[in-house]
């Protein structure tokens, strides 16, 4: 079984705008979330058989859409789950219609998946018991790419590790 889903990955430079949110935040190291492990969940999929990879991937190769940008402009704390988010006040409905696009034919394949509002969000901590409070200038994110990730399990805790890109269109389709 491989426990998989499709996310936008982050480049360096927004690798290094998180880091400097993160590292301004008063967490400790087990609460933070590893910067390798930093993305945008589009399609939670979960444990698949092998032998239903190569149809995911399929999926993947069907997408045709623009380049998304996505301004994380908000701290989230969500309680009940215990984690704290970078959010969007205003999404970008191009993230929106890339997970309808890859959502339809994956519960086709009889993939269960999340049908709660689709809410970007980068998660840079868990296990937390209120929202800090730390300013910092808003992440425009542009994504010209989409991934799908595998999660493995490691001795340093759980890893991420993309496996295929997608380009998105740099024009509007």
């Amino acid at each position: 079984m491989r426990r998989l889903f499709f996310a936008l990955w982050p480049d360096d430079n927004i690798r290094q705008a998180l880091q400097e949110i993160s590292g301004a935040l008063p967490l400790s190291f087990r609460q933070r979330i590893r910067a390798e492990n930093w993305h945008i969940t589009l399609a939670f999929i979960g444990n698949v058989d092998e032998a239903l990879v190569p149809k995911i991937i399929n999926v993947a190769t069907t997408i045709k859409m623009p380049v998304i940008t996505l301004v994380f402009d908000q701290l989230a704390y969500w309680q009940g789950a215990g984690v704290l988010c970078l959010t969007c006040s205003q999404p970008d409905l191009a993230a929106e219609n890339l997970v309808t696009q890859l959502s339809m034919p994956l519960t086709a394949l009889d993939i269960k998946l999340d049908t709660r509002p689709y809410c970007p969000h980068i998660t840079l901590a868990r296990h937390i018991r209120n929202q800090p409070n730390v300013d910092f200038n808003p992440i425009i994110w542009t994504a010209n790419q989409f991934t799908l990730v595998e999660s493995l399990n490691s001795s340093l805790g759980v890893l991420y590790r993309p496996l295929q890109y997608w380009q998105l269109a740099s024009q509007p389709l």
